[in-house]
């Protein structure tokens, strides 16, 4: 790696590994479907995740969501989470772990 990528601000790493995951860019939920059924109001358990070409998806709310990042240590697919959309990135928050945001990308 050369010398000058440690210096790119952390929102260049969001958007290249959105990219590279296959991200949302330029697909949105719409606004009315996000504040009916996702959002920090509307907590539900992941439970069992389904895995489809090698990647862990849930549903909820209507969508499937891809886990983009690996699962948090200490994080249980049983905790209350809420899917929230920051900066045009699609996250998973769980209230109990505060600061840990998992990348998550909308499969449409």
């Amino acid at each position: 790696m050369k010398q000058e990528d440690n210096k790119r601000p952390p929102e260049a790493d969001h958007q290249n590994m959105k990219r590279a995951e296959g991200g949302t860019e330029g697909r949105h939920i719409p606004d009315r479907d996000f504040h009916e059924h996702l959002g920090r109001e509307h907590t539900f358990r992941i439970g069992h995740p389904t895995v489809v070409e090698g990647q862990p998806r849930f549903q909820y709310g209507g969508y499937w969501f891809v886990i983009a990042q690996p699962w948090p240590v200490g994080w249980s697919y049983e905790d209350a989470v809420y899917i929230d959309f920051i900066d045009g990135v699609y996250y998973v928050i769980d209230p109990v772990h505060p600061g840990v945001q998992i990348v998550v990308n909308v499969v449409f």
